[in-house]
């Protein structure tokens, strides 16, 4: 009986984890490159809120079921967007296999099932009047 209580909690913590949160967690990085390898400065919009970063650099967010939006803002440089679009986790898969629906839900709630590219290039156009 007391092995049988064993099996039932160590199934049930296991039960209560999704994948893509143990292998991948929610914290992001993103790397940030320039068409030219040129510094310029970027207003980066996500779920978590707007900063302005140095690009080429690494962007470090969390993981959301928002797409990303990146503007040019240097004045320097003309005004160009990108967007790095959310997309699914593949390790959330492996809950079809270990998680059920327990897993998936986890996922789903904390925001671990979704991931972006690693590597985006933003174009920046230096302004004639800048040198």
């Amino acid at each position: 009986m007391q092995k049988v209580l064993i099996m039932f909690v160590i199934f049930l913590s296991f039960s209560f984890v999704g994948c893509a949160t143990i292998l991948s967690g929610t914290d992001r990085s993103i790397n940030i490159m320039t068409s030219a390898g040129e510094k310029v400065i970027v207003s980066v919009q996500s779920g978590t809120g707007q900063i302005n970063v140095q690009a080429p650099g690494i962007l470090r967010t969390k993981a959301s079921r928002s797409d990303i939006f990146i503007q040019v803002n240097d004045p320097c440089y003309e005004s160009t967007q990108s967007i790095i679009t959310h997309r699914v986790n593949y390790a959330i898969f492996a809950n079809l296999i270990f998680g059920g629906t327990f897993g998936t839900s986890t996922d789903y709630g904390t925001d671990a099932m979704w991931d972006y590219d690693h590597n985006i290039s933003i174009q920046a156009i230096k302004k004639p009047t800048c040198k």
